[in-house]
């Protein structure tokens, strides 16, 4: 089609520009592209739901998810349109708003089922990478419907992806789940507390909750070799003695303590066992044991350096 009419009225043609129209686009935050309108709105992908549907939100990959501005208003205070000034409705009623999202389908898809007054998705086949998404765009938009599944979902990955969550309990103040993975990073470097903590003041609170497990493995007290002969001629332990004394030797040595002394007390109550055949041995392994966990009575929380 030309943008240009003819207009053969008169005698002599005269050839005049084509009128053009410009859609209309608002401005709306939380997203990554201008407001668009669709004429027919994919239906909502909920299951059950007979809403009818007056917004779409696409994703970043693409797919585009009917949903009800209502529902959105009411579950969370920043998914649009919650966040955005009131908006004059279209000159044409049919059409339906588009809002860009930054989140990916899989993510969305689980978004939209919070919004519902329906019974909740499961999430036990969450995936980890999954999980990191959702639980990010749940925060983002204050879905607080979806917040605490995330968080107990997160905890329960705390020792498998334990930098991944530390980070989101940081950035999304939940120090409880902190302070449970905080013994793990003992053991990191420096850069990767940097990177994950980002905070100076808790990079400074860390150094110092770090440092006193430096201190605990200098004052480890040792058993002194008077104490450790035998008033039975014999032991039947074999060399449990040997066994229990070597497993103290090494976690308390630089820089493997880092990395055991956080599980020290329950390892090294596992381990009393080897001693169970000889009464000398288990009493002086059990003062050894009470000797040890006076050191650990003077252990502060990470929360205390806070």
């Amino acid at each position: 089609m030309s943008d240009w009419d003819v207009d053969s009225s008169d005698s002599d043609s005269v050839i005049r520009p084509r009128k053009v129209t410009f859609a209309k686009v608002a401005s709306v935050r939380l997203i990554a592209e201008p407001t668009q309108y669709q004429t027919t709105p994919p239906s909502c992908r909920v299951l059950g739901c007979s809403l009818p549907v007056d917004i779409v939100l696409r994703s970043s990959d693409g797919v585009s998810f009917g949903a009800h501005a209502n529902n959105l208003a009411q579950s969370a205070t920043g998914l649009p349109p919650a966040e955005r000034e009131v908006r004059q409705q279209s000159n044409d009623e049919d059409e339906t708003e588009i809002v860009q999202l930054v989140e990916s389908a899989d993510v969305l898809e689980l978004l939209l089922q919070y919004t519902h007054y329906q019974r909740q998705p499961s999430s036990k086949g969450w995936c980890f990478p999954l999980l990191e998404r959702l639980a990010e765009a749940v925060e983002k938009y204050r879905l607080f419907g979806a917040m605490e599944v995330c968080k107990l979902r997160m905890e329960a990955n705390a020792r498998i992806y334990s930098q991944e969550v530390l980070s989101y309990a940081v950035k999304h103040d939940y120090p409880d789940i902190r302070d449970v993975i905080m013994p793990q990073t003992l053991s990191w470097d420096l850069e990767d507390i940097q990177s994950t903590l980002g905070d100076s003041f808790l990079i400074i609170a860390w150094v110092k909750y770090r440092e006193q497990y430096l201190k605990l493995s200098t004052s480890f007290p040792s058993i002194d070799a008077e104490s450790s002969l035998h008033t039975v001629p014999r032991c039947e332990n074999g060399p449990g003695w040997e066994l229990v004394e070597a497993y103290v030797k090494q976690a308390t040595r630089y820089p493997d303590c880092l990395r055991e002394l956080p599980d020290f007390q329950k390892t090294f109550s596992r381990k009393v066992f080897l001693l169970s055949r000889c009464p000398k041995c288990r009493d002086r392994v059990h003062n050894w044991e009470q000797k040890i966990n006076d050191r650990y009575a003077t252990i502060k929380q990470f929360a205390s350096f806070v």
